[in-house]
């Protein structure tokens, strides 16, 4: 009778922690609402200058602030990417697609009747901070954004 008690304790201590680690997971926000709640402002940039590739502190730059771009990604799968070029304001629309395992965004803008893909890696992505390396970029390209 001890035997069938203690298996059945332990079978219940099991099942415990087993359905806690479950929902710890679920409770996470996802990589789209994350990315569709509010818009990301840019405000450093720079290369991998040394080809290790990571983005050391010693290769981020401030983003001057009459080059900075808001960005808002839709629920819909589309966006916009505002800034000046040139001291003109300017707005480019965009669909974007979260690919390997939320890993990775795919966007695609459109300007003058020609359709350019670029791909980001997502290195950080919180409720306030944003991290991309562009891999269309030899060597890496990064920019960092934060929610305004």
């Amino acid at each position: 009778m001890k035997k069938i008690l203690s298996f059945s304790i332990i079978g219940c201590i099991l099942a415990i922690t087993f359905f806690s680690a479950c929902n710890k997971k679920d409770t996470g926000v996802d990589r789209k609402t994350l990315l569709t709640t509010g818009s990301w402002k840019s405000y450093q940039g720079g290369m991998d200058d040394n080809g290790n590739g990571t983005w050391d502190a010693s290769e981020r730059h401030n983003i001057a602030t009459t080059d900075v771009d808001t960005v808002v990604f839709m629920t819909d799968g589309t966006g916009n990417v505002s800034g000046n070029l040139s001291g003109l304001p300017v707005t480019i629309p965009f669909t974007w697609l979260l690919q390997n395992n939320d890993n990775d965004i795919r966007m695609i803008t459109s300007s003058g009747g020609k359709a350019d893909t670029s791909f980001n890696n997502i290195i950080t992505l919180t409720t306030t901070d944003m991290l991309f390396r562009h891999s269309n970029s030899s060597p890496g390209s990064f920019t960092s954004y934060v929610k305004p």
